[in-house]
């Protein structure tokens, strides 16, 4: 939501599982244990795919970004460029791959081509979900004070 224009600017792309024993779960309940593991790839592939087939035709005719949450592991990955150009074509131009975990991606020669890569496609980065990328942007970009007050942490 841009609070200086009063709209929507984004959307999150999410997922979550529901377990017929524990009911509704989101990221924060599974994505260490994927993270760690080869399915992180296919889950992020899925979730790209999806919203490209889902919202292409929504984000034809609109400026609206989309933000995925993508591990950071996954990112340091030398299959992971290959992926986000592969499963989201539709969406490429207006996608912001989100790494909220307490970690980010390590800057290594391998990740740094990978972002180039990437945002040599158009494709965005960001540390925190769209939402609050949006609000700290139109705050004036309110400085790592603000992100520490928050415990948000860059690396």
């Amino acid at each position: 939501m841009s609070l200086r224009e009063g709209k929507c600017v984004g959307v999150d792309a999410m997922i979550r599982w529901t377990n017929a024993e524990h009911g509704l779960k989101g990221p924060a309940d599974y994505m260490r244990i994927l993270g760690k593991t080869r399915l992180i790839a296919r889950l992020t592939r899925f979730v790209l795919s999806t919203a490209a087939r889902d919202l292409a035709e929504l984000m034809a005719d609109s400026s609206l970004y989309i933000g995925v949450n993508v591990y950071s592991d996954h990112v340091e990955n030398r299959g992971f460029a290959s992926d986000v150009i592969r499963s989201a074509k539709a969406i490429r131009s207006r996608l912001v791959l989100n790494m909220s975990q307490l970690r980010c991606a390590a800057p290594t020669i391998d990740v740094q081509g990978t972002v180039a890569a990437l945002r040599a496609k158009r494709v965005r980065f960001a540390s925190m979900p769209l939402s609050l990328l949006v609000t700290f942007l139109e705050a004036g970009g309110e400085s790592l004070r603000m992100r520490k007050k928050k415990r948000w942490k860059l690396r």
